[in-house]
């Protein structure tokens, strides 16, 4: 009988577990994403001289993919998903959704050294591949206390050890940073201003590092008798990584750019790897640009705002629509009249009776 009480118990205190997990992830079994996964791809090869062969190879591809929660396990935080494939069946993929393991992840820097004659080291490879989480269990300040406790000066993200001399030298993320032409993680260059930067509610991360002149190609050359490593530094070794997520968890955007340009046997290499994975009905800045107008670009062009609005006045107006989008602006949008007991309503265009109305005015 004593056995049998115990085992409830435990029984009952699994159960519990079970429901205040499930009860903490805001998704839930059947519901679908949709995102766009692309690629691209270059590798081009041109010989140093005036009649140098080249050689170039590149492709890609586009493609949507459909997510939808076929299972949540919640006492090994791992979730499975089914998705659609082209000849009509469906595909099976699991993944963890551990805030722990992303921010392992998002905090895991790699770096490879090697050694040359006069005892100087080589950065031969920089390894920065956070893994794809599509849905993450929203504890962002698990993650961002992950992330925070990595990005330190003194984390060890390479060693190298020297057989000749059986001496081991380890290599910190702040000797990588300190080395590179720049970085910036979220807008910050320096390890103490991002981590000051990440908060417990940051769900977005941007890291840019440039690794020219840093980075090195090793190749193999004769030099009188014998055969000598030669390294050669980057002409050009930029990354870039965007990972975004909502309050919910569900990613927004993966993007890793890559672009890399070399010496080799007489030759320049140029590398660039474009992968990213964004959900299409989610609205992204993609570029921003700062135009400053210098002179006249088309001669004196006057005010001409009525001929692109869709109620505009005058003999022109309304002859050269311009067509926006009502998530890139604010229509309707109340504001204050200063020193007045009244509001201002911002124009907006309405269907009323599947008439539109003009509701607000315009003012020069």
């Amino acid at each position: 009988m004593k056995n049998k009480v115990i085992s409830i118990i435990l029984l009952g205190i699994m159960i519990s577990q079970v429901s205040l997990s499930s009860a903490a992830v805001p998704w839930e079994v059947g519901q679908r994403f949709t995102y766009i996964v692309s690629m691209d791809q270059l590798y081009y090869t041109q010989q140093n001289s005036e009649d140098g062969l080249s050689f170039k190879s590149s492709g890609g591809y586009e493609e949507e993919i459909d997510l939808k929660i076929s299972q949540i396990d919640n006492l090994n935080l791992m979730i499975r998903f089914e998705s659609p494939q082209r000849d009509g069946s469906t595909s099976e993929s699991s993944a963890s959704y551990n805030s722990t393991d992303f921010g392992n992840s998002l905090g895991m820097f790699r770096a490879d050294y090697a050694k040359f004659t006069n005892d100087s080291f080589y950065l031969e490879s920089f390894i920065y591949y956070p893994d794809v989480f599509f849905v993450v269990d929203p504890d962002f300040e698990n993650i961002n206390d992950i992330l925070k406790e990595k990005l330190t000066s003194s984390n060890v993200i390479g060693n190298y050890y020297d057989w000749e001399t059986y001496a081991e030298y380890e290599f910190t993320l702040g000797d990588l940073l300190d080395s590179m032409t720049s970085w910036s993680i979220n807008g910050a260059s320096s390890l103490e201003e991002v981590r000051s930067t990440i908060t417990d509610d940051t769900t977005e991360y941007i890291m840019e590092f440039d690794l020219t002149s840093v980075l090195v190609e090793s190749s193999l050359k004769i030099q009188g008798n014998e055969e000598i490593t030669v390294y050669e530094p980057y002409t050009n070794a930029t990354i870039y990584l965007e990972c975004k997520f909502d309050s919910n968890g569900i990613l927004i955007v993966h993007t890793r750019n890559e672009y890399y340009q070399y010496q080799k046997n007489d030759a320049t290499i140029t590398i660039e790897n474009l992968y990213s994975i964004y959900q299409p009905s989610v609205l992204r800045v993609l570029e921003e640009r700062d135009i400053t107008l210098i002179g006249d670009i088309l001669g004196k062009v006057g005010k001409h705002a009525d001929t692109h609005r869709y109620f505009g006045s005058g003999a022109d107006g309304g002859t050269d629509l311009l067509w926006v989008d009502h998530r890139q602006i604010l229509p309707l949008r109340i504001y204050p009249i200063a020193g007045e007991l009244e509001i201002g309503i911002f124009p907006g265009v309405v269907l009323i009776d599947g008439v539109p109305v003009l509701i607000g005015s315009f003012s020069e």
